[in-house]
C-alpha cells in the first residue's frame, strides 16, 4: 500500500469545449468500483445517460483506476485523486468532463480511516466560463470510520482552500458520509460559512441513507439549480447518481 502522491490526468482524445456551457448538467455517483466489477453495466449506463441528459462533468466516487483506464465516453478527459495507492491500481475519486479545466489539486486527508488506515481525497477542478468567470467543482468522499472531530478537519480543509475563492461560482458534490446529526450539523456550518446552497432533489427516496441521514449531498453557490433528480440506477451501485442542470448567472 502506497499513500497517494499526484493526480492522474487521462486525455484519449481532445476534449470537446474550451469553455463552460452557460448551462450544463452535473451528475454525481458513488459508483462503487462498478467500472471495473461490472465494467460493461457501468459503460451502458453512462452512454445511456448521456443520451439522455448531455451531461459535461461527472462527479464519480469509489472509482478504481490503472493505466488502461478509459471512460465510456470517448470526448471526455479524466482527473483521478487517489486515496489508496497500490502497485498496479489505485482506488479515489475521478472527475470526467467534455470542458478543458485549467488546473486540478488534491486534497488528501489528514487522518485515516480508523479500521483501514486509508486517506480520503477530494479532487478540486478549476474551469472558465467564456466570459472568463472561473468555476470551481470539487468531488468529495468525506472520511467515514473516524469521529466527528476528525470530519471536521477534514470539512475545514476543503474550507481552508476555498478561502480565496470567496465569489467564486462552485459546485461541491460526493459522498460525504453524513450519517449522524453532528456531522449534518458540521455540513450546515459549512454552507453558511462559504455562502452554499445544498441541492434537494426530486425524487429523494432514491438518495442512499444511514439512519435517515442522505450521505450523497450537492451544494453550490453563485449558480442556479434548475433541477436536480436522483435517479434509480437498478443495484448497479450501492448508491444512486444524482443529476443537476446550472445555469450561470
Amino acid at each position: 500500500m502506497f499513500k497517494p502522491t499526484q493526480i492522474t490526468q487521462s486525455c484519449k482524445t481532445q476534449v470537446k469545449l474550451e469553455f463552460v456551457p452557460i448551462r450544463f448538467n452535473l451528475l454525481s455517483w458513488n459508483i462503487y468500483k462498478i467500472n471495473h466489477k461490472t465494467p460493461y453495466a457501468f459503460q451502458h449506463f453512462i452512454r445511456s445517460l448521456q443520451q439522455a441528459f448531455g451531461i459535461g462533468f461527472y462527479c464519480l466516487q469509489e472509482a478504481k483506476h490503472t493505466d488502461s483506464n478509459t471512460f465510456p465516453l470517448s470526448d471526455f478527459c479524466l482527473h483521478f485523486a487517489a486515496n489508496l495507492q497500490l502497485k498496479n491500481h489505485a482506488y479515489g475519486v475521478m472527475t470526467a468532463s467534455n470542458v478543458i479545466s485549467h488546473k486540478a489539486q488534491q486534497i488528501l486527508s489528514k487522518k485515516t480511516e480508523f479500521l483501514f488506515k486509508t486517506h480520503k481525497s477530494s479532487l478540486v477542478n478549476h474551469y472558465l466560463f467564456e466570459d472568463q468567470t472561473p468555476l470551481i467543482i470539487i468531488n468529495v468522499h468525506a472520511i467515514n470510520f473516524n469521529n466527528s472531530r476528525v470530519y471536521a478537519e477534514e470539512i475545514e480543509q476543503l474550507q481552508d482552500y476555498l478561502t480565496e475563492f470567496k465569489d467564486t461560482p462552485l459546485i461541491i458534490a460526493g459522498d460525504f458520509n453524513s450519517w449522524n446529526k453532528k456531522r449534518n450539523y458540521l455540513i450546515e456550518q459549512f454552507c453558511i460559512a462559504l455562502n452554499l446552497i445544498q441541492a434537494q432533489f426530486e425524487n429523494n427516496k432514491n438518495i442512499k441513507r444511514f439512519a435517515k441521514h442522505p450521505l450523497d449531498l450537492v451544494m453550490y453557490r453563485n449558480l442556479t439549480c434548475e433541477y436536480a433528480i436522483a435517479i434509480d440506477s437498478q443495484k448497479i451501485s450501492d448508491h444512486n447518481p444524482l443529476l443537476l442542470k446550472f445555469i450561470k448567472y
